[in-house]
């Protein structure tokens, strides 16, 4: 596997797994005043959690000149994810229903290819509309050909009136020997790339 395919997979895989749901809504980082600077600059802001075993979470926050409403549209929106990343090759939802607990599951079936590396893999979301959060698994129930990936989508007030942050959390565990300083600086660059987009999308539909 070279390490340009690596990379380019990687950065796929960023955008759209995670290995371990998390329970409860995602919480904002305490940020310093130059990053409040420069969310209030336009400017993306993102944190590196370093952990002793197991890949870092990248986590990533964007102030969005939109409503919560109109940004979950696009989150919601799986041809986003296609647009953001070039090695999203299909992506299928195989399942979508209320839960009894009020909670949307999403099941998605996705193909990430770069050059000759395919890897197939089916994701399990949980979307709670009524917190303004969603978060994500492999479906257990599925044969995937990963390890293990974390994250989630969030949204909380902006700071400034008609403004919404959008708070986007993730770790990649692509196993395959792949090193996992090449995995945490990729998690961060397709944080980027997608906040950037939905950044830019949201607000000029806004």
């Amino acid at each position: 596997m070279s390490r340009l395919a690596v990379f380019l997979l990687v950065i796929g895989l960023a955008l759209a797994l995670s290995g371990q749901a998390v329970a409860v809504r995602p919480e904002l980082p305490e940020l310093s005043e130059a990053q409040t600077q420069q969310l209030l600059d336009g400017q993306l802001v993102f944190i590196t959690e370093k952990v002793q075993k197991g890949p870092s979470t990248v986590t990533g926050l964007a102030e969005i000149r939109a409503s919560a409403d109109q940004l979950w549209s696009l989150l919601l929106d799986n041809g986003q994810i296609q647009k953001a990343s070039a090695s999203v090759k299909e992506l299928h939802t195989y399942h979508d229903q209320v839960d009894g607990q009020g909670v949307r599951v999403i099941g998605l079936n996705y193909l990430i290819r770069s050059g000759p590396i395919s890897l197939r893999y089916f994701v399990k979301r949980r979307y709670v509309a009524s917190e303004g959060y969603m978060t994500w698994s492999l479906d257990p129930a599925r044969e995937s050909d990963l390890a293990a990936t974390t994250g989630s989508y969030s949204t909380h007030p902006g700071q400034r009136p008609g403004t919404v942050l959008f708070l986007y959390r993730a770790s990649v565990d692509v196993g395959k020997s792949v090193p996992a300083w090449i995995e945490e600086r990729l998690a961060a660059k397709s944080l980027k790339n997608y906040l950037r987009h939905i950044k830019k999308i949201a607000e000029e539909e806004g």
